[in-house]
């Protein structure tokens, strides 16, 4: 029999009411490659616990051999549907974007994984095209969710990326 022992040190950062979620990180190992993974949405998970986005990106990091993540969305507004308003508080995006370049600055990879909602929502475009911007500086280790067919643009969530992920350079 073979005892094995684990530690996931979480931290995640809020807005002072709590309504924003930045980022949260998870590492497992220091001394393994780290990782930016960028969604859409924040959703409820914090500090202890994990909602199924959180969930199948730690599991596919590790698959992946890394040791770290840090999860981080295009809007942090907690379980809210991504609307209009938004992108109006300026606030909270100046407060994003500058989070976004201090994680991308630390981690080896970075990685789009927010899904094909752009293809529907303008104001996710926009968004998107924003964030693509301001990462463009880093595009040398930026990567595409991919399914294993190298179809891309996928969100965690999505069935054919939940137990293999597929990273692909960014274009």
């Amino acid at each position: 029999m073979k005892l094995e022992k684990a530690t996931i040190k979480t931290e995640a950062c809020f807005s002072d009411n709590k309504q924003h979620r930045f980022y949260m990180k998870k590492v497992w190992d220091s001394k393994k490659s780290s990782a930016l993974v960028l969604m859409l949405s924040a959703g409820s998970c914090n500090g202890l616990t994990m909602d199924y986005s959180s969930l199948f990106t730690v599991n596919n990091l590790v698959r992946l051999d890394y040791g770290s993540v840090e999860i981080m969305n295009l809007f942090t507004e907690i379980n809210t549907p991504v609307k209009s308003a938004a992108l109006k508080d300026t606030k909270m995006i100046n407060s994003n974007n500058n989070m976004i370049l201090e994680k991308a600055k630390s981690v080896d990879t970075i990685v789009f994984a927010w899904g094909r909602a752009g293809n529907t929502s303008k104001i996710v475009q926009e968004r998107i095209n924003q964030v693509v911007e301001l990462l463009s500086e880093y595009k040398q280790k930026t990567c595409i969710l991919c399914d294993e067919d190298s179809r891309k643009y996928f969100h965690p969530l999505a069935p054919k990326v939940r137990s293999i992920w597929n990273l692909q350079p960014i274009e």
